[in-house]
Formats: structure tokens, sequence, C-alpha cells
């Protein structure tokens, strides 16, 4: 694949993902991370795109990084425990700032019962720790594994991984709004 064809296709990730990162697109592209790397220095020089540690944001949307390593991630919004990389939430509000999760049961609890003004939401695939829109994940509720808060609450890029996590582990399947609503419902005081 020629380099403008490549540059091409990452701005489209990018607009679709709200986020993308080197070594997601090193995979994707079957080149290394050092020319993903350059790939985006010219992008970013160009003026499409802001480079970000570990990846790239756009520039309407560009905030601090993500963090790559629990020793300097924040601490949840709605528990107060620090988000591990394989189930992080991060919530991009209004006023450009971010806040962060730890898990996709807490990510999704704050949107129903928060005032804050979250214009994107992107969660973890958690069985390939890729970074993804809130919209486009599926959610596994409540397998019979507890990995952080409970209800358990999985996000998976692919239908399909979390249909075959479901057979393993039980637990119902979910969209973004059904996921929001049953947890909503289940949290709350009766």
């Amino acid at each position: 694949m020629l380099p403008a064809e490549r540059h091409r296709q990452i701005l489209n990730l990018l607009r679709e993902q709200g986020m993308v990162q080197i070594v997601d697109l090193s995979e994707r592209f079957q080149v290394s991370e050092m020319t993903i790397h350059r790939d985006l220095e010219r992008l970013a020089a160009d003026g499409l795109l802001r480079k970000v540690r570990g990846g790239a944001a756009p520039l309407a949307t560009a905030v601090s990084p993500t963090p790559l390593s629990s020793d300097v991630a924040p601490h949840c919004l709605m528990c107060h425990k620090k988000p591990r990389r394989q189930t992080q939430v991060i919530l991009h509000l209004a006023d450009g700032s971010q806040q962060h999760a730890c898990c996709p049961h807490c990510g999704l609890m704050s949107l129903s019962c928060s005032n804050l003004t979250v214009t994107m939401v992107l969660v973890t695939d958690f069985l390939y720790g890729r970074t993804l829109t809130a919209q486009s994940a599926t959610y596994l509720i409540d397998p019979a594994i507890t990995i952080c808060c409970t209800p358990t609450t999985l996000a998976f890029e692919c239908h399909e991984d979390a249909l075959r996590f479901q057979t393993g582990f039980g637990g119902q399947i979910h969209t973004l709004q059904s996921a929001v609503s049953y947890l909503h419902e289940t949290m709350r005081l009766k």
C-alpha cells in the first residue's frame, strides 16, 4: 500500500474512532510502528491531526494523551479505582477535558447518573485492548467472572467475540443503549 493511501485510511479511522493508536495501525497495515510514527508525524505537520502519546487524536477533539500505564492513570470517576489498560473507559467532555472510568460498568453508569456533558466515549476491547467508540462496541454484562466492578461489564469490538465469551462464561449481550438502561435499573435503589 502506498503511503498516501495509508494516510487516507488513517484519517478515516480517526474520524470513525475518535482516536487511533500506533500499535493498532501497525497491525492493521502490516507495517512497522516506526512507519506509522512517521505517517502520524507527517499528517500532524500537515495540520490534519494531533499526535498524542502512543497515537493520534483529531484536531477538533485533541486532548491530553490517554495514559498507557496504570502508574499515571487517573482515578475512576465513579468508584475511584485506578483504570487498567484492559478495561478503561475515557469520556471526552464538551469543555475538552477527559474523565476516566476503570471499566465499562462505571463508564456506562456515569452516562446515566452524572451531569457531565459527554461528547464522546471510548471503551477498550476486553480481548485485544483496542480503543473503540462506545456506540460500536458489544457489551457482555454479568458473566460468571469478576474483572473489576460488579456486575462485570465487558466491551468487545466484535459481536462474535462477545458471543463466544458468553458461551464460556454466561452473561447477557447488550448494545450501548440497552447496557446503559440495564445497569441503571440494576444499580437503582428500590
